[in-house]
């Protein structure tokens, strides 16, 4: 049984320039209140045949009053007009969600195992918008300049249901290595698209807010998973391909200037995933590695033909970490010391907001070292922990986007640096 009643009331800055008081401020007060119920039944047929199966409900409620607000009346230098507006939005969505679900494990011989499961999903979403736009300045005339769309206002109910599962073969080729193969199709329920960057096109009379339809995503993995050299060395792979029909996604212009929920017709993942952990002849070092590849591309989107074939934003390509961790002995005091050097490296990305990539939010690739030391008492309800984050110092950027500006001139971003080398030091006690 879960429930959950949170709450917020932000501002911020929207055009990220302390000194600018083109738009600054920017926020909303919004509520959600959720319930979950879950209940599981599992057990043994017989020897061979085990199961698990259960209900659960999901029920939420979600409220949003905000907008955006410019203090001064604006004259744009390019187009000379007069940028004159402030905008509201109040939102509401509710959710209510019911599942049932099974999956049975047969052990058909020694080596050979079959895994089938289900899951039926019945949903159903209501969403109401009022979106208000007026002007700042009433000496000035009214005007966005298209930034943002008209007042509109609509309401939409969607109710789906589903039958999702998957399947799982596994097959030991030996004692110490391990196969399987499975196919699996899961679902995410339709959305009701209630940002403030669409567009009163695109509520048609008696049809209500846009919907985005139901995901559904399609995976075939086969990996393989074994134990080597005395049990002291595993290695597990995997490669993956996955579908995904009518990904959904919030959507920026390609200049960032409004966002849209949208859905993609076909998204196509092809990955590969490999980690090994070695236990060394030192005692109490252990050395571990893991490497990573995914090509995410858009593979059919008939609303935007030329996203076909490119990538994903915010998905770098290639990634990597080496761990080495050694554990020692403190004398025979019987608390222990370890430490541990972590090296993380993604390649670059690109944190486009729109569909297709622009070369403006290039990020490069980028490695980061941590360190970490500490001692652990006999009982391990007390240790002392110190650590060195970013110890190389590294600058990098995590995100680029468009500032307020750059709708004006095409270049003018914002970049988002993460933390340079810090320090930590942690002490904890377990009653």
């Amino acid at each position: 049984t879960g429930w959950r009643d949170w709450n917020i009331d932000e501002t911020n800055d929207q055009d990220i320039l302390g000194e600018s008081d083109f738009l600054n401020f920017s926020g909303a007060e919004a509520t959600a209140k959720q319930v979950t119920q879950e209940i599981r039944l599992a057990g043994l047929v017989n020897e061979s045949v085990t199961y698990v199966a259960g209900l659960f409900y999901f029920d939420e409620e979600q409220t949003a009053d905000g907008g955006n607000s410019i203090n001064i009346a604006l004259a744009h230098p390019l187009f000379g007009d007069v940028l004159n507006f402030r905008n509201r939005a109040v939102r509401t969505v509710d959710t209510r969600h019911f599942s049932a679900f099974g999956e049975v494990t047969w052990d058909i011989t020694d080596r050979f195992s079959l895994v089938l499961g289900a899951r039926y999903t019945d949903e159903k979403k209501e969403a109401e918008l009022d979106y208000t736009v007026f002007a700042v300045n009433p000496d000035f005339g009214f005007n966005t300049l298209g930034f943002v769309g008209g007042s509109i206002s609509g309401a939409q109910t969607v109710d789906d249901t589903d039958l999702s599962g998957r399947i799982i073969v596994r097959f030991a080729l030996t004692d110490e290595i391990n196969t399987y193969l499975t196919w699996s199709q899961g679902y995410k329920g339709a959305g009701i698209d209630v940002t403030t960057g669409i567009r009163a096109g695109n509520i048609a009379p008696g049809d209500g807010l846009p919907v985005v339809e139901p995901e559904v995503p399609t995976l075939i993995e086969l990996g393989v998973k074994g134990v080597f050299l005395d049990d002291t060395l595993s290695i597990n792979t995997a490669i993956y391909h996955q579908t995904v029909e009518d990904y959904q996604r919030i959507n920026g212009n390609q200049d960032d200037s409004f966002t849209q929920n949208l859905g993609i017709d076909e998204v196509e993942s092809l990955g590969f995933e490999a980690d090994i952990s070695y236990l060394t002849p030192i005692e109490g070092l252990t050395l571990s590695a893991a490497l990573s590849y995914i090509d995410v591309t858009y593979e059919k989107y008939v609303q935007q033909p030329a996203a076909e074939g490119t990538n994903l934003a915010f998905i770098p390509e290639k990634s990597a970490s080496v761990i080495g961790s050694y554990r020692f002995d403190l004398g025979d005091s019987g608390w222990r010391g370890f430490t541990r050097l972590e090296y993380s490296w993604q390649d670059e990305k690109n944190t486009t907001g729109g569909v297709i990539p622009n070369p403006r939010f290039d990020i490069d690739s980028y490695g980061l070292l941590n360190l970490r030391v500490g001692v652990t008492s006999p009982s391990e309800k007390y240790s002392l922990k110190f650590s060195v984050e970013n110890a190389l110092d590294e600058d990098y950027v995590h995100y680029v986007g468009s500032s307020i500006y750059g709708l004006f001139d095409g270049t003018t971003n914002i970049q988002y640096l993460d933390q340079d080398r810090f320090y930590r030091f942690t002490m904890e006690a377990k009653l």
